[in-house]
């Protein structure tokens, strides 16, 4: 009888940084965000900025837009009304094989617990 080998196997290792400058009481804000992935047998990067219009708490625009991924053809775009939302992410632009894949995410949401008011420094 024989015995199965075993054979060794890693977790891939992933660093995410990202940071978020807004303007107008939260109303614009920036986004820069990097995403590396460490795996084998090359290392994965991401960088993307994007821009999120909020003027009302039930309704957001965001707009992404990715400079490190396919030849800097690719962007997102995000709507929220509500509790709904819809969006796209990793669209792509241009008209080779490799840039037809696009995407899409819809979804509603549901808040836990009460909206407590917690007051702020003036």
């Amino acid at each position: 009888m024989d015995t199965p080998k075993s054979k060794p196997t890693s977790l891939a290792s992933t660093l995410v940084l990202g940071g978020e400058y807004s303007f107008f009481k939260n109303k614009l804000g920036f986004e820069i965000l990097s995403t590396t992935h460490f795996c084998e047998p090359e290392t994965i990067s991401k960088l993307i900025f994007s821009a999120n219009y909020r003027p009302k708490n039930w309704f957001n625009v965001a707009l992404s837009y990715s400079v490190m991924q396919n030849d800097r053809k690719t962007f997102g775009l995000g709507l929220k009304i509500g509790p709904a939302f819809i969006g796209t992410n990793y669209m792509f632009l241009g008209n080779s094989s490799e840039t037809k894949n696009k995407n899409a995410y819809l979804g509603i949401s549901f808040p836990l617990g009460k909206n407590k008011h917690i007051p702020r420094n003036n």
